[in-house]
C-alpha cells in the first residue's frame, strides 16, 4: 500500500509538471503569436493569420483598379449635328436661289448672301468668295456642299471633344486644300467648316458613375484564410500588414495581457481535469508505472509539434503517439490522449482543421488495429496504412471543399512520410521505455510467450504435467479475455508462468506424478497443504530471480487468491475427527484477484483442473462443474477487489464451455463434503 501511495504521489507530481508544460506551450503559442509592431518595422518572425480576416487594403486597391479601368463614357449631343447641317443647307439654299436668272442684281445678291452667312457663321465672307460661288455651275455648288458635309459628318461620326476640336480643324484644312477649285472656293469652304464644326461628344457623368459603380461591385472582398502568411521574416511592415496583424488579434496593445493569461489558465485546468478524471477511471493505471511514460510521450509530442507547426503544420506525427501509448497503456488510453492532443492543438491558430479529421481517424484506426497486431513488422505496415488513411481523409476533405488536389500534393506527401517516420521512431522508443520504466509492453509479452525460453523449457522438462496444464489454461483464459475485452496477451503469458513455483517440488503435484506413487499418501494433510500453498511463494521467488514483470508476478500471486486447499483440509478433518482445525492454515495468503486478467486466470486454472478430474466427461458434467467452480469463487468472495461484473463472469463461463472439447488427464476427485466449487490445481 505504501508503494502504491508513493507511486500515486509521483504520478500526481508528473501530472502537475505535464499541466505546467502544456500551459507554457499554449502561452507561447497564443501569446507568442502576438506582436508589437509599427509601420516601417522589420518582421522578426513569419506572421500568419489565426482566423479568416478581411484584407481591407487589398480589397480597396482592387476596387480602385476596377474604378479606374472604366473610362469616362461620352455621349453625343445630336442637336449639334442637326444644327450644323441645317445651317449649311440654309447657306447653300441661299446661294442656289440667288443664282437663278430672275433674281436681283449682283450687288444685291452679294449683300444678301453675305448677310445670311453672317447670321449662320457669325462672320462675313468676301465679295470674291460670293462671286466665285455664284459663278459655279449648279452641280458644282451641290458637289461643294456635299464635300463639306461629308468631311463634317465623318468627323462627327468619329466624335469630337473640345480638347480635340482644334486638331480636327487642322485636318479639315488639309482636306479642303485638295479641292479642285480656285482659292476663293477653298477659302469659303474653310470658313464654313471652321464656323460650323463643333464638339459633339461630352462626358456623361451619370452613366460613367453607374458603370464604375457596377465594376467596383463586381470586385469580391479579399480574405486571408487561417494560416495564411501576413509577412515573411525580415520584411518591412507596411500599413496593410499592420492592419492585418491588428485584425487577426495578434497585436499587443501594451501592458500585461491578463485576459489571455486567465483564459489559458482556465482552459488548461479544464483539460487537466478531464484527463485526470479519465485516467483515474482506468482503475490502477494512474497508480502504476504506465503514467510517467505516457506523460513523457505527451510532453515530447507537444514540444515537437509546437515547434514544427510554425514551419509546416502537416508534420503531425500521430503514429508516434498512438503506437507508443497503445503499447504502454492500451488502446483506450491512447484514443483518449490523442483526442485530447488534437483538441489541445486546435487552439493553435496555425493548426489546420483537416488535421483534426485525419488525426482522429488515424488514432482510432491505429489504436484499434494495435489491439491485435503485436509484431514489429506488422506495426510498420500499420504505419504505412496510417499515412495512407491520413492522405485519403485529407483528399476527401479537399474534394468536399472543392479545393485543388494538385496544389496539395506536397502536403499529402508530407503527411504520408511523417507517419512512416513516426512509426519507426515509436517502435525504436518502445525498448527504451521498457528499460527505463520497467513497463510491460506487448513486445515484452511476446518475448515471454515464446515457449522455447529458458524458464518454459525448464518447466516442460522438469514438470511436464504442469507445463501441459499451463498451456491448457492459457488457451482457456485467452479466449475468455478476448470475450470480455481484457488483455488477452497478458492473460496468456500469466497462464504460462502462474505455476512455475511447482519447479521446486514438481513430483509433489499430481499432474507430474506419472507412473509413481503419490508422495502425499505418506504425508500429514497439514504438511501436504503447506507444500501446495508454498508453490505461490516459490513461484514469486523464481519470477523475481528471472526478472519477470510485476504483472506476471501479480498473476502468480493472485491466481489462487485466498481460497481453501479443500482436499487436504477435508482430509485433515477426517483424520482428526473431533479436533478443531484452523481453516486459515489451509488457505492461500492471497491477495484476492485485483484485475480482470487475474480473475480470468483464477477461473481458468480452477476450471481446467476441475474439469480434467471428471471421470465421465460429457458437456452436461462439464457445465455443472464449471458452474460449481465459478459459484464457489463468488461465494468465497474472491472477486470483491476486482473491477469485474457478473455479466462479464457469465461471459467468461460461456467462453469456457465453448472451449472444453479436448482430452483430460485423471485428477483427484474431491470429497463430497462442502463441495462448493473451490477446486484447485494441486
Amino acid at each position: 500500500m505504501k508503494a502504491s501511495n508513493r507511486a500515486f504521489k509521483i504520478n500526481v507530481l508528473v501530472f502537475i509538471i505535464l499541466t505546467i508544460v502544456l500551459f507554457l506551450l499554449m502561452l507561447d503559442t497564443v501569446g507568442g503569436l502576438r506582436h508589437s509592431y509599427r509601420e516601417g518595422d522589420i518582421a522578426q518572425t513569419n506572421i500568419f493569420t489565426n482566423r479568416r480576416i478581411l484584407d481591407e487594403i487589398e480589397t480597396e486597391r482592387l476596387k480602385e483598379e476596377a474604378f479606374d479601368s472604366v473610362e469616362v463614357i461620352k455621349t453625343e449631343n445630336i442637336n449639334i449635328r442637326e444644327n450644323t447641317f441645317a445651317n449649311i443647307n440654309k447657306l447653300f439654299d441661299e446661294i442656289v436661289t440667288y443664282r437663278a436668272g430672275d433674281n436681283p442684281g449682283l450687288g444685291r445678291k452679294i449683300a444678301e448672301i453675305r448677310q445670311t452667312s453672317k447670321e449662320i457663321n457669325s462672320y462675313e465672307i468676301s465679295d470674291d468668295e460670293i462671286k466665285a460661288l455664284l459663278e459655279l455651275e449648279s452641280n458644282k455648288v451641290l458637289s461643294l456642299k456635299n464635300n463639306i458635309e461629308t468631311v463634317i459628318r465623318s468627323l462627327y461620326d468619329e466624335g469630337i471633344e473640345n480638347r480635340t476640336l482644334s486638331s480636327y480643324k487642322e485636318r479639315a484644312v488639309q482636306e479642303f486644300a485638295g479641292l479642285e477649285a480656285n482659292k476663293n472656293i477653298r477659302s469659303f469652304s474653310n470658313k464654313v467648316f471652321n464656323r460650323q464644326i463643333k464638339a459633339n461628344l461630352f462626358d456623361d457623368l451619370a452613366k460613367t458613375k453607374e458603370a464604375r459603380d457596377k465594376k467596383v461591385a463586381e470586385v469580391e472582398d479579399v480574405y486571408l484564410e487561417k494560416g495564411d502568411l501576413i509577412s515573411s521574416k525580415g520584411a518591412t511592415l507596411e500599413s496593410r500588414e499592420i492592419l492585418l496583424i491588428k485584425e487577426s488579434g495578434l497585436m499587443k496593445e501594451g501592458g500585461h495581457d491578463y485576459p489571455l493569461y486567465i483564459g489559458l489558465i482556465f482552459l488548461v485546468l479544464l483539460f487537466a481535469s478531464i484527463i485526470f478524471l479519465s485516467l483515474i477511471s482506468e482503475g490502477d493505471f494512474f497508480e502504476g508505472k504506465k503514467f510517467i511514460p505516457v506523460a513523457i510521450t505527451v510532453i515530447i509530442f507537444a514540444l515537437f509539434y509546437s515547434w514544427v507547426i510554425k514551419y509546416n503544420p502537416y508534420v503531425f506525427p500521430v503514429a508516434f503517439a498512438v503506437i507508443l501509448i497503445t503499447m504502454i497503456a492500451g488502446y483506450r488510453v491512447s484514443n483518449f490522449v490523442l483526442a485530447f492532443l488534437i483538441l489541445y492543438f486546435s487552439f493553435n491558430p496555425l493548426f489546420l482543421k483537416e488535421l483534426v479529421v485525419s488525426g482522429l481517424i488515424q488514432a482510432v484506426f491505429l489504436a484499434t488495429a494495435l489491439k491485435k497486431e503485436r509484431v514489429r513488422r506488422e506495426m510498420l505496415k500499420l504505419g504505412l496504412l496510417s499515412g495512407l488513411i491520413a492522405v485519403i481523409s485529407m483528399i476527401s476533405l479537399d474534394l468536399i471543399r472543392s479545393a485543388s488536389i494538385v496544389d496539395s500534393i506536397i502536403n499529402y506527401i508530407t503527411v504520408f512520410i511523417t507517419q512512416i517516420i513516426a512509426s519507426i521512431l515509436a517502435l525504436g522508443a518502445i525498448p527504451i521505455v521498457e528499460l527505463l520504466f520497467k513497463t510491460l509492453t506487448p513486445f515484452k509479452l511476446l518475448e515471454l510467450s515464446n515457449t522455447n525460453n529458458k524458464l518454459m523449457k525448464q518447466l516442460k522438462q522438469e514438470a511436464p504435467g504442469t507445463y501441459q496444464h499451463s498451456i491448457a489454461v492459457s488457451n482457456l483464459a485467452e479466449q475468455a479475455a478476448e470475450a470480455i475485452g481484457a488483455d488477452s496477451l497478458l492473460v496468456r503469458v500469466m497462464s504460462y508462468y502462474h505455476d512455475i513455483g511447482k519447479l521446486k517440488r514438481p513430483l509433489l503435484f499430481s499432474e507430474n506424478q506419472i507412473g509413481i506413487d503419490n508422495p502425499h499418501n505418506q504425508m500429514e494433510p497439514i504438511m501436504s497443504s503447506g507444500v501446495i500453498l508454498s508453490h505461490i511463494k516459490d513461484g514469486i521467488q523464481i519470477a523475481k530471480e528471472e526478472k519477470l514483470p510485476k504483472e506476471i508476478i501479480q498473476g502468480i500471486q493472485e491466481h489462487h487468491g485466498t481460497t481453501l486447499v479443500q482436499y487436504f483440509y477435508y482430509k485433515a478433518k477426517e483424520d482428526l475427527s473431533g479436533v478443531p482445525i484452523n481453516e486459515e492454515e489451509f488457505r492461500y495468503n492471497g491477495p484476492r484477484p485485483q484485475t480482470k486478467e487475474t480473475v480470468i486466470l483464477m477461473l481458468a486454472d480452477s476450471c481446467e483442473a476441475a474439469v480434467r478430474s471428471i471421470k465421465d466427461i460429457n458437456m452436461e458434467n462439464i457445465s455443472e462443474m464449471v458452474e460449481k467452480v465459478i459459484k464457489g469463487k463468488i461465494d468465497d468472495n474472491q472477486f470483491t477487489n476486482a473491477n469485474i461484473t457478473f455479466k462479464e463472469i457469465n461471459i467468461i463461463k460461456e467462453s469456457f464451455l465453448k472451449y472444453f472439447k479436448t482430452f483430460y488427464h485423471d485428477r483427484i476427485e474431491y470429497p463430497k463434503e462442502k463441495n462448493d466449487g473451490n477446486f484447485i490445481s494441486e
